[in-house]
């Protein structure tokens, strides 16, 4: 019984690295979505920035104007860079994070299994033990006679 109790707070150990393991995954799921999110709207910002510039270089527009421009664009570049990294990264993450999850369900699973070929073992014992005790029973029941092979004394 010791036994099956040190299994017991096994396994609420084991779900609790589970749930852990199952909230950070979580985390970066959402730290992802939002960082490709982030991404995409300096995408299209992007692509508005250089739609309405496009329409005033036709128009003519001055070399200072056009400097700016693609100054400020390196700069978007380089943000969207920089973010598309961000977003690798954390995708990574979560990758690792569903790996240490995917292990922590294995764990869970095989301590669950433990306790219940444990338990299976120990219900099994006990019916045995039950037999045993019924056999011992009914061997005092039938008397001496039975244990030397003759007929059972009646009463």
């Amino acid at each position: 019984m010791q036994n099956t109790q040190s299994l017991l707070l096994l396994r609420d150990h084991a779900r609790n690295e589970r749930d852990e393991a199952l909230s950070a995954l979580q985390r970066c799921e959402e730290a992802a979505r939002q960082a490709q999110a982030q991404a995409e709207q300096l995408q299209n910002y992007r692509g508005e920035y250089q739609a309405q510039h496009a329409q005033r270089f036709a128009a003519g527009t001055g070399i200072e104007m056009m400097h700016a421009y693609r100054s400020f664009l390196q700069r978007l570049e380089l943000a969207l860079g920089q973010q598309e990294r961000s977003v690798a990264q954390l995708r990574a993450r979560v990758q690792a994070a569903r790996a240490l999850l995917l292990e922590r369900e294995k764990r869970l699973a095989a301590v669950d299994k433990l306790i219940e070929r444990r338990q299976l073992s120990q219900r099994h014992e006990l019916a045995r033990r039950e037999q045993h005790r019924l056999d011992e029973a009914a061997q005092r029941w039938r008397g001496p006679a039975a244990l030397r092979g003759g007929p059972p004394t009646t009463y």
